[in-house]
């Protein structure tokens, strides 16, 4: 029974551990975002704005595309 025991304990024990590591981990990139300029910031929204936005097209000409060719076979 000890070494269930000692098991479990060692279990729990890694298991705090992933989770300071996980929570340092976070704690350092949030504390890495209050770095960024407001400019950073305005042009990595413009950057992720743009790629949504070119995003629908290029579905819509994947999906013709898909029932250009489909077409025939199905």
């Amino acid at each position: 029974m000890r070494g269930k025991t000692w098991a479990a304990l060692a279990h729990i024990r890694q298991v705090r551990k992933q989770q300071r590591a996980s929570n340092e981990a976070a704690a350092s990139a949030i504390a890495l975002s209050y770095h960024l300029s407001p400019a950073q910031i305005k042009t990595m929204a413009e950057t992720v704005k743009a790629v949504f936005d070119a995003g629908a097209p290029l579905a819509a000409g994947a999906g013709a595309l898909w029932a250009a060719i489909g077409h025939p076979f199905f």
